[in-house]
């Protein structure tokens, strides 16, 4: 990622109706709401790029090749995934959600960004969050556990 180097008043202003097409990219498949995610997040974190915006969530669903951008305008503009970004915000205001990434399994296992680890550069300006290390399989670990 960069740090934003689009106009301050472009930054989004509202990060929900994002949310909300990942939501309703779900009902198309897993899939489709992956690639979604990652679209929307390489939009805004890589490219400056204002993703609370109804063109530019579509612009990014253009490039996911299981998303079916049609479909999902007729979704955000129903509405219908709202309920559902809804009720994960009910779930998110607890205090068992530490923050984003936080993965959940079954039998009760739980981490925040399993196997990174994030550190802090100061480069006399904003400052950026680095990744110091990248363990990839945390997340093997995680789901070993979890199947028993």
């Amino acid at each position: 990622w960069q740090a934003w180097d689009a106009p301050e008043h472009a930054w989004p202003v509202t990060m929900l109706s994002p949310m909300e097409a990942v939501a309703a990219a779900k009902g198309q498949s897993l899939r489709a709401s992956e690639e979604l995610d990652r679209a929307l997040r390489r939009a805004f974190w890589a490219e400056s790029r204002c993703i609370s915006l109804r063109h530019v969530i579509l612009e990014a669903a253009g490039e996911c090749e299981s998303v079916d951008v049609g479909a999902l305008a007729e979704a955000l503009d129903s509405g219908r995934a709202r309920r559902v970004i809804l009720d994960d915000w009910a779930v998110a205001r607890g205090d068992e959600v530490r923050g984003s990434a936080h993965l959940f399994a079954p039998d009760g296992t739980h981490d925040q960004n399993p196997g990174i680890t994030i550190g802090w550069s100061d480069d006399g300006g904003a400052g950026r969050y680095t990744v110091e290390a990248d363990d990839p399989s945390a997340i093997d670990e995680l789901v070993r556990r979890a199947a028993g």
